[in-house]
């Protein structure tokens, strides 16, 4: 049997690796040049590497679940439910090829992404076109046309460069509006259940044991349409590589906005539901209005429940100052030593990431430490895309809509509680308003 702490170490560590690459990508990126050879080198070492994992974490994962029911259905145990519709285990990394692995990658005889919407723009029969109501059944609603997969791949990968939670997520394929996941049922400690009711017991050889039951309890992730509309020119119509570009550019870059966004602030009501809006969400009160203090910092540490090391901070842009100012009992700076070197990277050895779409300074959730393993994405292959010229018939635009199926879900539906009954953590710790 594997150890649980086994697919733990192996996460971490891959998590490090594509913090790794991801920092190579955006080193470059703010020198606004193309990567050096061996800055390739090292990402690609990075991406065989992060793959090998990928496919062992898999194979652990696999024998995990046989360990949990003892190979029989999970069905049959306390808390059981229908498993008809798992095909597989999620694949831990967000990449296109990694979350679709049935999929065959085409571009539908298209050049390129940039001819593709050429031709859907002007509006031709082409045989290369297929209607999306087609290609799936029962789930016409959406229209359009099917991005090839592709230009899917290039879209949805894209976009992983400027999110935050996706590329940490566990993330699932769906085949159909809903999906369902097992989890173990051991949100609730005390009395040392660690495993869903599976307690320890100390007996003598001849001892009779008590029978034990794992219990389980699934997470259904429901599918919701992103829709994004972008328009372009009747001049960027007329260069595919413009077109490409200009296109391809916005559609990477709202996806990337509006899943973040979602996946933090989301309500759960036609949208996944988001982080701060989580029942598992640990709230500490911060110390004074409108600050972060080294005490709040500390307190939401201690309060994070530790896989592996796989915390990560999402902090706000308006906190930044607040966290250059941190200081010790001596009055000396503790974060930026000087005003000579640039902002760390780290706080308390989990990397920071600064966005605009969480709360401001001073309100809950403008300092966010989680671990986003325990946060769920459910991902649909296909992508649709359609044309009108009709909103832009005046102005001489195009309009493309896009849209795409996305489920996002905290996997924890409670807080964690420790075996003395009343202490509580969280994967999901969220710094609160001030209130005394």
């Amino acid at each position: 049997m594997t150890y649980f702490v086994d697919v733990e170490q192996l996460r971490r560590k891959r998590y490090e690796k594509f913090d790794a690459a991801q920092a190579i990508l955006n080193t470059a990126k703010s020198e606004k040049r193309n990567m050096t050879q061996s800055e390739k080198d090292e990402f690609y070492r990075l991406k065989v590497e992060i793959e090998e994992e990928n496919k062992e974490i898999s194979r652990i994962e696999e024998e995990q679940q046989r360990a949990m029911t003892g190979g029989k259905p999970v069905e049959e145990f306390e808390g059981g439910f229908n498993m008809t519709e798992r095909t597989e285990r999620p694949i831990y990394g967000p990449e296109y090829r990694n979350i679709f692995k049935k999929t065959q990658v085409h571009n539908a005889g298209f050049r390129s992404f940039g001819e593709f919407l050429q031709v859907l723009a002007s509006g031709r029969y082409d045989e290369r076109l297929a209607k999306r109501d087609q290609l799936q059944i029962g789930d016409s609603e959406l229209g359009g046309y099917a991005v090839p997969t592709e230009f899917g791949e290039f879209i949805l990968d894209g976009a992983l460069e400027e999110e935050i939670v996706r590329p940490r997520a566990t993330v699932f394929e769906m085949n159909s509006h809903k999906r369902k996941a097992p989890m173990w049922d051991n949100l609730d400690r005390s009395g040392n259940d660690l495993f869903g009711g599976v307690a320890a017991q100390w007996a003598s050889e001849l001892e009779e044991k008590s029978d034990q039951t794992p219990k389980v309890r699934e997470i259904e992730l429901e599918a919701h349409k992103l829709v994004l509309y972008v328009s372009a020119s009747r001049e960027v119509l007329q260069d595919a590589g413009e077109l490409e570009n200009e296109l391809t550019r916005a559609m990477r870059r709202t996806l990337a906005y509006e899943m973040d966004n979602a996946f933090l602030n989301g309500t759960g009501n036609g949208q996944p539901q988001g982080i701060l809006n989580a029942d598992a969400l640990l709230s500490v009160e911060r110390d004074e209005d409108e600050k972060v203090t080294y005490d709040d910092i500390s307190r939401m540490y201690s309060k994070l429940v530790k896989d592996g090391g796989t915390g990560i901070w999402i902090i706000n842009h308006s906190v930044l100052p607040e966290l250059m100012q941190l200081k010790d009992e001596a009055d000396k700076l503790i974060w930026i030593p000087n005003a000579r070197e640039g902002s760390p990277g780290q706080l308390l050895g989990m990397p920071i990431y600064l966005t605009e779409k969480t709360p401001e300074l001073g309100n809950t959730g403008d300092v966010l430490l989680c671990d986003l393993n325990r946060y769920f994405v459910g991902m649909r292959q296909e992508v649709a895309l359609d044309v009108s010229q009709a909103p832009g018939w005046y102005r001489d635009y195009t309009s493309f809509r896009v849209v795409a199926r996305v489920a996002g879900k905290p996997s924890w539906d409670k807080k964690l509680t420790l075996a003395d009954g009343s202490t509580e953590m969280s994967a999901f710790v969220a710094l609160d308003e001030y209130t005394s």
